[in-house]
């Protein structure tokens, strides 16, 4: 199957590739790879300022309020440069937290600004394994559903058709 993009999804795929090659490549991954994180804050801070974080949430949530193509560009972009940061994650989760409840919206705004890494609850067995501590939800040994606990801001539980909350 052919892909045939417009002129918007052109200039987003090509601004894509402009800041992947800026920020990422083998040499910045294996930079950044052994890092606590396993990513670089600053780069997904880099994309959120791109408004990657924010191109599923609809305009009325001050999202992009783009596609599923829209997203795959950028992402197939952010793959071919090794980027690790939780980008599809974050996506996902922004797009679930802008169907829910109108008190999410802070919570929201701070995710697509990178000010907060918010990451879904992807498996039953991260929900099995939630501890609260201090301000943040920990999601203890999740086999690989959330990222290195220390950068969780929060953990989203539930589904956009079936929002549990936004757990800090």
């Amino acid at each position: 199957m052919e892909l045939v993009l417009d002129e918007a999804q052109t200039i987003l795929r090509e601004s894509a590739e402009k800041l992947v090659s800026r920020h990422a490549g083998p040499d910045r991954h294996r930079a950044v790879r052994t890092r606590e994180h396993g990513f670089d804050p600053a780069r997904l801070a880099v994309a959120a300022e791109a408004g990657w974080l924010s191109l599923l949430a609809p305009e009325e949530r001050n999202g992009l309020g783009l596609g599923a193509t829209e997203a795959a560009l950028v992402l197939e972009a952010a793959g071919r440069g090794l980027l690790t940061e939780p980008i599809a994650a974050m996506m996902a989760a922004a797009q679930a937290m802008a169907s829910g409840p109108e008190t999410m919206r802070a919570a929201l705004d701070e995710l697509m600004e990178g000010r907060s890494i918010v990451l879904p609850a992807l498996h039953d067995s991260v929900l099995a394994e939630v501890a609260v501590a201090a301000d943040r939800v920990i999601a203890d040994g999740a086999q690989g559903a959330a990222l290195a606990a220390a950068t969780l801001d929060r953990l989203l539980l539930g589904t956009s058709a079936e929002m549990l909350g936004v757990m800090e």
